[in-house]
């Protein structure tokens, strides 16, 4: 027997976990008290927004320039548009842009909103005396009452100031934007003049560079009669330095002079008839020359007109060979003066290679002091014409605008949270109240706690179908007795109207059968056969423990149990 109560109340525990089906049966059962009280939870809600302070908020935007924003150098931008490498060097610059959300932390930082903090507080002990002021320290001000956001993928920052006071709102972002416009003009003017101070030194350091390595050039080029050509620069001044040296060329050109000198040479040598290309300038109008050309003429008239024995064309032809001849001496004595000539040339422009490459690095040295000096001249140009410039960085796109409607308390927010309080609270209540009576309303859980089999349930609603349902109880499991006595063991509290109907259709439908409904278990236990009749929130389960603790230590005829449903 005890085995059979352990099992019972094991059974029970295995199946008492909370499920979903339980919390929306105890909703149904207490809808009536939990819409109640939701009810008034919505109404105090409304009742509480409106007795609560108003809340008002202004706001405005502004654009923030990320390239010259107030803590970055504006000299940044006007080193990257000269091309210039000095400025990689500059101390105290960076021109590498912040972050825009490092600027919005700036904008955020007391050394700009802790005086606007004083203001207001100096403004709410004049109206109200400021007791409820007191409380916030500069912090929680800034948190309560004032939000900076930068608008995503954007350089819009959105700032928002809200107060009880609305007087107050336009004055205090006034104040913000000037304070920020502050802030961001005295950065600026204070990196435009540290960057001109610093050029300044610059520039007279490289025009010291530059003269010493341009008079350290032209020395060397003297001493070892090099020749330095004149060369234009990107400033338009004129410079005596070339990075390719002159008398490198003028070698070169002599060299590439000798060498087609004596390719014509050979040519000429090689030849059995005089060309033209091979003369030189000077004697292409020679006499001889002239000669040749008029001879050509008269050769030619003799051809058209005599046959080639003729006395007269072979005494032509032959007076123009000895003139060739004539003229190829001439032109090889022409070039072999003028090959002698490009020797002289070659040797004169000849230097040992130590020369030319200590020339090339004085040289090198001299350009890049020059280009140096050309880009600090141009970075301080600009950046005095920037100095010039009014700019402001923070481009102010909507004016300071304080919304026409409170933003709080909202009343229907107020409304819903007090429906929410009012719903779980009540809800929580129920469940509580449920939990603590321990009344079964979950049929699986009634079942497994009640160690005979379920004949039937039998639903208010649909009595027309109770008649069936009793004829097979009657012919199944009483079937053994047609005229057996019979006992209703009523368990827990049932609707009086439903058992009286049940009980009712019970007897007209086994009137053969004496039937008796008691709560007696001794009664029961004296007719033929025990039916256990219960229904949902009836029994707890020790109820059932118990009842089927005192049944099962007698000798019984349970042939199972029977639940009524409203």
């Amino acid at each position: 027997m005890n085995n059979q109560n352990n099992y019972l109340n094991d059974s029970y525990r295995e199946n008492d976990e909370l499920e979903l089906k339980d919390l929306l049966d105890i909703l149904i059962r207490r809808k009536v008290v939990i819409a109640g009280l939701s009810c008034l939870g919505i109404l105090f809600g409304g009742v509480y927004a409106s007795f609560q302070q108003k809340v008002w908020k202004g706001d405005f935007q502004i654009v923030v320039s990320e390239k010259s924003s107030p803590r970055d150098n504006p000299l940044a931008s006007l080193l990257t548009n000269a091309s210039s490498n000095v400025g990689n060097v500059l101390p105290g610059f960076d021109t590498n842009s912040k972050s825009l959300k490092t600027e919005v932390e700036i904008l955020r930082s007391p050394s700009i909103l802790f005086p606007i903090y004083e203001y207001v507080k100096e403004e709410r002990l004049k109206k109200s005396g400021g007791k409820e002021f007191k409380k916030y320290s500069f912090n929680a001000w800034r948190k309560k009452n004032l939000t900076i956001t930068l608008k995503k993928n954007t350089q819009i920052l959105n700032l928002e100031y809200r107060d009880n006071d609305k007087e107050l709102i336009v004055n205090v972002l006034n104040k913000i934007s000037k304070a920020y416009q502050q802030y961001s003009g005295r950065d600026r003017n204070k990196g435009i003049e540290n960057g001109l101070n610093y050029l300044d030194k610059q520039i007279e350091i490289y025009k010291k560079k530059d003269l010493k390595s341009i008079k350290e050039a032209q020395s060397y080029a003297i001493e070892n009669d090099l020749i330095a050509y004149k060369m234009i620069n990107t400033t338009g001044d004129e410079r005596t330095i070339d990075i390719t040296i002159g008398i490198e060329a003028e070698r070169v050109r002599a060299t590439n002079k000798l060498r087609e000198i004596d390719q014509l040479i050979k040519q000429i040598n090689q030849s059995t008839n005089l060309n033209e290309s091979f003369l030189p300038v000077e004697l292409e109008k020679d006499e001889v020359i002239r000669e040749i050309e008029d001879l050509d003429v008269k050769i030619s008239r003799l051809r058209a007109n005599y046959k080639a024995n003729d006395p007269e064309l072979k005494n032509k032809i032959q007076i123009r060979k000895s003139l060739t001849r004539t003229a190829q001496e001439r032109t090889l004595n022409s070039l072999k003066q003028k090959r002698i000539e490009a020797q002289a040339a070659v040797s004169s422009y000849s230097r040992p290679k130590e020369v030319i490459f200590e020339y090339r690095r004085l040289l090198r040295e001299a350009m890049r002091n020059q280009s140096a000096l050309d880009n600090l001249e141009i970075e301080r140009t600009l950046l005095s014409l920037e100095k010039s410039k009014k700019e402001d960085p923070w481009e102010l796109i909507t004016k300071p605008t304080l919304l026409n409607t409170p933003i709080a308390p909202v009343k229907t927010t107020s409304m819903f949270v007090g429906l929410c309080i009012g719903f779980m609270a009540s809800f929580m209540g129920a469940f509580i109240f449920e939990k603590k009576k321990n009344l079964l309303y979950n049929l699986d859980k009634i079942d497994n706690l009640i160690n005979w089999p379920l004949l039937d349930i039998f639903e208010g609603n649909l009595i027309d179908g109770w008649d069936e349902s009793l004829n097979l109880i009657d012919t199944g499991v009483l079937a053994s007795k047609p005229n057996g006595r019979i006992s209703l063991l009523k368990l827990g509290e049932l609707d009086q109207e439903l058992l009286d109907k049940f009980i009712s259709k019970f007897k007209t439908v086994m009137n053969k059968r004496e039937l008796i409904v008691t709560r007696d278990i001794r009664e029961a236990l004296k007719t033929d056969y025990q039916i256990l009749l219960t229904s949902k929130g009836a029994i707890t389960p020790e109820d059932i423990t118990r009842v089927s603790k005192r049944i099962s230590s007698q000798d019984n005829s349970v042939v199972g149990w029977i639940m009524i449903i409203k």
